[in-house]
């Protein structure tokens, strides 16, 4: 990056009167940041860009109004801007004939887990599940985790769902963020949503006390629940934390923590009702 960066200086496409335009001058720099997951979070990143703690700010203002240094800032992504890029190389039209309608373009996705091809794929918007899993050679998937831990979690009887940016509310096509992970029969479900709560836990700012305390508790239930311990009781906790923290968290980690735990308790009922304790459920 940093030589590509001198390039273009040297191009004269960036710095003072850059592109040949008097006037117009722009330059690009790398920032390197902490490394914290919640700087994902786009007033996160913005405090650590200024040196500081990377925590969200309370949004009395979005970054477009005042972000970096209290100035009106644009915060994008890598991909959002390959996508401009072959947008600007190719035209408009011709990156129409990709994807499908109100869904034009491709998708960038990373898919790992129980399957014989893992790696980076570019798929066209459009894409079912099922063809993506017959494309990589997913091993018997049963549990798709789409969108890493803070996600949306699929059955295998979803399989037929589009991949797009269609019908967000409603369901029916599901909008991947660039994670595909695939689990077989043979995982422990209880297991894997400990590791993400794990995750989560770790990741937390902690500035805030429904991330910070519910974080925790899942955790806790999560544990009694891969002890064979917990009962109908802590099912029902662990979905009324999942409703506190998406509500009142103050930024999207502590809103969305909770999403594959609950999703998961909804389409396999039966198997978190078989990791009940018999004695105490009867």
């Amino acid at each position: 990056l940093d030589q590509a960066i001198k390039e273009y200086y040297e191009l004269g496409l960036l710095g003072k009167d850059c592109g040949n335009i008097k006037g117009f001058d722009f330059d690009v720099r790398i920032q390197m940041g902490a490394g914290s997951y919640v700087c994902g979070e786009e007033t996160a990143l913005l405090e650590s860009l200024e040196g500081k703690r990377g925590e969200p700010r309370t949004k009395w203002f979005f970054p477009v109004e005042k972000g970096f240094l209290q100035l009106p800032t644009v915060i994008n992504n890598v991909e959002t801007f390959c996508a401009a890029a072959r947008i600007v190389d190719m035209g408009v039209n011709e990156y129409l004939k990709f994807g499908m309608p109100g869904s034009a373009g491709i998708k960038l996705i990373s898919v790992s887990g129980d399957c014989r091809r893992p790696g980076i794929y570019e798929i066209e918007w459009g894409m079912t599940v099922a063809e993506l899993l017959e494309i990589c050679e997913a091993e018997d998937p049963y549990y798709i985790q789409v969108s890493g831990p803070s996600g949306e979690c699929i059955s295998i009887k979803e399989k037929y769902r589009r991949i797009s940016m269609l019908d967000l509310l409603a369901r029916k096509d599901i909008r991947c963020g660039g994670s595909f992970m695939i689990f077989n029969k043979q995982r422990d479900l209880v297991k894997v949503l400990l590791n993400f709560s794990e995750f989560f836990k770790s990741e937390s700012c902690g500035i805030c006390k429904p991330c910070r305390a519910g974080n925790f508790i899942i955790q806790r239930k999560l544990e009694r629940l891969d002890n064979g311990l917990a009962n109908a009781k802590d099912l029902e906790e662990l979905r009324n934390w999942g409703v506190i923290m998406k509500n009142t968290s103050r930024c999207g980690l502590g809103k969305t923590a909770t999403n594959s735990l609950i999703y998961a308790m909804d389409k396999f009922h039966d198997y978190f009702t078989g990791k009940l304790d018999k004695d105490f459920n009867g």
